[in-house]
């Protein structure tokens, strides 16, 4: 829970910083929407990987899909924004 409380300030400023004005309202939404779908998702997967391999498994699962997933975050942001 204390990773909300970081996350959701971080994605609207993130949100304010890199959109125009007319589309941090969309931005917003569509980000909340992914949240909530992404949460929905990664419950499900994250019960079948506990449940035919085991609670480490699935912990390492999560790690490996963090990690590529921050890489992807910050190459995408780095090229498509150079300041």
């Amino acid at each position: 829970m204390m990773s909300f409380s970081f996350m959701i300030p971080g994605m609207i400023e993130f949100v304010n910083k890199y959109l125009k004005e007319r589309e941090i309202i969309r931005g917003v939404s569509m980000t909340s929407m992914i949240i909530g779908i992404g949460s929905i998702i990664a419950s499900t997967i994250g019960g079948y990987i506990s449940d035919i391999y085991g609670v480490s498994s699935m912990n390492m699962f999560a790690l490996i899909i963090t990690i590529i997933s921050a890489i992807a975050f910050y190459i995408t942001i780095k090229t498509k924004y150079k300041s």
